[in-house]
Parts: structure tokens; C-alpha cells; sequence
């Protein structure tokens, strides 16, 4: 299972379990994922952090998203990211297994 935060058009975020990443965009093409608050089924993956383990000896620290979503520079941030996001898909070129092959031409 694979777990992302997501977000509809409007703002609303929530969480999505997929059995991969693929389900995810094949559900998300197909209009199957909506927004529990608004059923709006425009639906971006958010930023994320990532799942690292903490020691056990550490005080886990509380997330609480209401709390950054209110905040106007976490706001701006978002609204950057998503902004960079679109930029890069619409500038950049997408190689998938070639990659290795691009790098190796390009240099």
C-alpha cells in the first residue's frame, strides 16, 4: 500500500491508500478519487514528508495541518511548489527508462 496526502482544486487536503503508485493514476485519470468536502474529483498530490523512522528515545513532535495551512508562508509555499511542478511538466521532457541513455548523450 502506498499512502499520499492530497489535495482537490479548492484547497481541501486529505489522504489517499493506493496498492501503488500506478492505481493512483489510473484512478485520478479516470475521476474515481474526489474530495471528501467538496467531491470535486480534481485532485493533485501535495507535498509530502517523507516516512523516516525517528530513535525511540526522540519526543515525537505533533502535526497538526490545520495549523500550517492557516500560516500565509506556508500558504506561499505551497502555491510555489505547485507553480514549479507545473513548470517543470510543461518544460521539461519526460525520458522514463532512458534516462540513463539522455544523461550519457547529453554530457
Amino acid at each position: 500500500m502506498i499512502h499520499y496526502d492530497l489535495i482537490c482544486k479548492n484547497g481541501h487536503g486529505f489522504d489517499g491508500w493506493f496498492s501503488n503508485s500506478a492505481a493512483y493514476d489510473e484512478q485520478r485519470k479516470s475521476g474515481s478519487i474526489a474530495c471528501p468536502m467538496c467531491s470535486t474529483s480534481e485532485i493533485d498530490k501535495q507535498l509530502m514528508m517523507p516516512g523516516i523512522g525517528r530513535k525511540s528515545n526522540q519526543k515525537s513532535e505533533t502535526r497538526n495541518p490545520m495549523v500550517a495551512a492557516s500560516d500565509p508562508r506556508m500558504k506561499k509555499l505551497i502555491q510555489k511548489m505547485r507553480e514549479f511542478k507545473e513548470y517543470v511538466e510543461n518544460t521539461a521532457d519526460y525520458v522514463g527508462d532512458r534516462f540513463a541513455e539522455e544523461a550519457r548523450r547529453i554530457h
